[in-house]
């Protein structure tokens, strides 16, 4: 094994520890702390971190022309954490990460209409597999009230802006 497959191996092991405890640390959080408070902080974190490297690394900063852009794309991220981390309040986490993990569908459709891409058979066949999927996640929940519907309202929103 390369030191490069060594250190790919080492950064997933990372990014599967930093997802997998994700939504339990942000319900750790939410005792005290808002969602709106929770995902300020973690985009101001991530923020620092991509800077952080960017100046260490010495990569050159976006022009000025472009900062429109990049508010936006922080705009819509800022959405999504939003979204996830308020879903966490309402629903269970086994709803919200089920219907956040729908956004390749909301990658795929984005890329039908916007950069006009073709999707083929497999593909629709996959997006067809997902949604029946989380309807029957959602269909077997016992105790499914209009507050988990609101959770997981805010996990499609999630979804869909992961997608964007």
């Amino acid at each position: 094994m390369t030191a490069d497959e060594r250190r790919g191996l080492i950064y997933v092991g990372i990014a599967v520890l930093f997802f997998s405890t994700s939504p339990v640390l942000i319900r750790w959080a939410a005792a005290s702390l808002t969602a709106y408070e929770i995902t300020a902080g973690r985009m101001v974190v991530a923020a620092v971190a991509v800077l952080g490297l960017a100046l260490l690394q010495r990569q050159k900063l976006p022009p000025r022309q472009d900062l429109p852009k990049f508010a936006f794309f922080g705009l819509v991220t800022a959405l999504h954490f939003g979204f996830y981390i308020a879903s966490l309040t309402y629903t269970t986490i086994a709803h919200s990460l089920a219907i956040v993990y729908t956004a390749p569908i909301f990658v795929a459709i984005f890329s039908l209409i916007f950069l006009k891409e073709k999707l083929t058979l497999r593909q629709w066949v996959g997006i067809g597999v997902a949604v029946v999927g989380v309807g029957v996640l959602a269909g077997f929940e016992p105790h499914f009230t209009p507050r988990m519907m609101m959770g997981d309202l805010m996990a499609l929103g999630s979804a869909i802006t992961f997608g964007l």
